[in-house]
């Protein structure tokens, strides 16, 4: 009896042992390599050990299901495996809940990186990307020995499309811009956003530099062809400066400082692409300097700018019509800058929107105090406009405040425009132009056929008066120069303004030009760009020279 009794309390004994292992080891967590169940036992035993069996399986797939979503892995087929019970559906709920709430954020982690590492508009990589990849293919370039070459694209007529049509019509252009650069480019080529109108290309592995020409002159003309928005057609230009790092050279910022400095030399030569040039570089730190310096200037009121006045003549009489103001600028260390180098800088920028804001205001100021002279009460006034300021919203509210701010009747001020500046957008042109007229001001065409302007263009003109240019006149003993300028004194008259011809430094010159029929002449032979302060003496001595020399005066002395 005895041997009976404990042989039946091993039985029992011995699974209930091992069931109790297994479950001290689930307890903790551990449900790898659990061991065996005895393969004997009660049958009460072996229905406690197929239950906990269940929990065990249970459990696994409850661990399947963390891991998967720990790991991000939402397409895990184990998922989609549901425990029994309420349990299991509750749990399965949870479980779609987290796996929505983690892959949501993911794809907001996934979003936020690539919006950190591009450009919103456009989807192109933006300037810290940029920076990297081109870092990337230096440093591949350096152990391969290959030419890794840096497009820096500036457009050309961005700002006034986003000035006269708005910020939508200068986002579809820069879109479009962007599509058209990676056309242009290959697939291994990087191109990006860098920011504003600007965009860079990087080509990698490139043959040679005549190669990288080659892309970066096929990249120009691609983005130089119209582009329809809103029912109108757009052109923007592009500048391009290449630079190359050969065997890795150089470091990203570096060559893309190069590449930028290409740009202003393309835009000097007036082609769509340039070279890096060392020389370029000291040039563009003259213009940075000369434009950080212009730019205090304007802050400061324009202390050290001043405007000069060159006479215009009548050429039947030599009367006095008006002056033309021209602006001069003693720089920082007191000496003068030459209006050509400053007033190239500003019209690169919107200083130059200042600028002519400033001479307008001066100008018309001056235009003033002559009026209360009593020999120059007559006189008119013609101001140079920049083209940037013409194409611009801006453009005609400006002039109307500088005109308020003066007692001056409008129709003695005389707006000038360059003949190309009208020509870049005609329309938009006409219709800032027009609206100056409509107060009253004069506009007058300058340096007329320099441009390429049809006879139905001329028509179209908003001008008063046409300034011939001075390129005209250098040789006006040969019959072809002087029939030249015959024909457009003729133009004018058939369109019904007057004409001045500009740069007059010789008698021969201004006889031929009274006989052409040139009705107003301006240049040296009469009287250099001077302070406001000479201009009633000079006119007092002009009067007794012509009176002196019988209507043909004496060049006059340089100042």
């Amino acid at each position: 009896m005895a041997v009976g009794t404990y042989l039946l309390a091993r039985a029992v004994e011995r699974p209930l042992s091992a069931l109790i292992r297994r479950t001290r080891l689930v307890g903790a967590g551990q449900l790898d390599d659990l061991p065996e169940h005895p393969s004997r036992g009660s049958s009460e035993i072996a229905a406690a050990a197929a239950a906990f069996d269940d929990v065990v399986g249970n459990l696994r797939l409850l661990e399947g299901k963390v891991r998967a979503l720990a790991s991000c892995a939402f397409d895990d087929p184990v998922l989609d495996q549901q425990l029994p019970g309420p349990l299991g559906e509750e749990l399965a709920r949870s479980v779609r809940v987290l796996s929505g709430s983690i892959h949501d954020r993911s794809e907001l982690q996934d979003r936020l990186a690539h919006q950190a590492t591009h450009d919103g508009l456009t989807g192109l990589p933006n300037r810290v990307a940029a920076i990297e990849s081109l870092a990337n293919r230096i440093a591949r370039g350096r152990r391969r020995g290959h030419l890794v070459a840096v497009a820096f694209i500036d457009l050309d007529g961005f700002t006034r499309i986003n000035d006269t049509y708005g910020h939508d019509a200068g986002d579809a252009v820069l879109r479009c811009v962007a599509d058209r650069l990676g056309e242009a480019s290959r697939d291994v080529d990087v191109v990006a956003r860098l920011g504003g109108d600007e965009y860079l290309v990087v080509f990698e592995e490139v043959s040679d530099v005549h190669a990288a020409l080659t892309a970066a002159r096929r990249i120009a003309e691609r983005v130089a062809e119209p582009i329809r928005h809103g029912g109108r057609t757009l052109r923007v230009g592009a500048s391009i400066g290449l630079a190359f790092a050969q065997d890795g050279a150089d470091e990203p910022l570096e060559l893309l400082a190069k590449a930028e400095i290409a740009v202003h030399r393309a835009r000097l030569a007036d082609e769509p692409v340039a070279l890096f040039d060392e020389a370029q570089q000291e040039a563009l730190r003259r213009r940075t300097a000369i434009e950080a310096a212009l730019r205090d200037e304007l802050a400061a009121g324009g202390p050290n700018l001043e405007l000069h006045y060159q006479p215009i003549i009548r050429a039947a009489d030599q009367s006095l019509r008006g002056f033309e103001a021209l602006i001069r600028w003693s720089g920082p260390d007191g000496a003068l800058i030459p209006p050509a180098e400053f007033i190239g800088v500003a019209e690169a920028s919107p200083l130059v929107v200042q600028l002519d804001r400033w001479v307008l205001t001066t100008a018309l100021a001056q235009l003033a105090a002559w009026h209360r002279h009593p020999a120059l009460a007559h006189v008119d006034l013609s101001v140079n406009v920049s083209g940037r300021h013409v194409l611009s919203r801006d453009f005609a509210p400006h002039v109307r405040d500088a005109l308020a701010s003066v007692d001056v009747s409008p129709e003695r001020l005389i707006i000038e425009v360059t003949e190309t500046v009208l020509l870049d957008d005609l329309i938009v042109a006409v219709e800032n132009l027009e609206e100056v007229r409509a107060m009253g001001i004069r506009v007058a065409v300058d340096d007329f056929g320099t441009g390429y302007t049809s006879l139905a263009h001329l028509r179209r003109l908003p001008m008063d008066e046409l300034k011939i240019d001075r390129s005209f006149l250098s040789d006006l003993g040969q019959p072809q120069n002087r029939d030249l300028v015959r024909t457009v004194n003729e133009l004018a008259r058939h369109v019904g303004v007057p004409t001045v011809a500009e740069g007059i430094e010789t008698a021969e010159q201004y006889a031929i030009l009274r006989e052409i029929g040139c009705d107003d002449v301006q240049g040296y032979l009469f009287g250099r760009p001077m302070p406001a302060a000479d201009t009633a003496g000079w006119w007092t001595r002009h009067q007794a020279a012509v009176r002196d020399d019988d209507g043909v005066p004496a060049p006059t002395a340089s100042r």
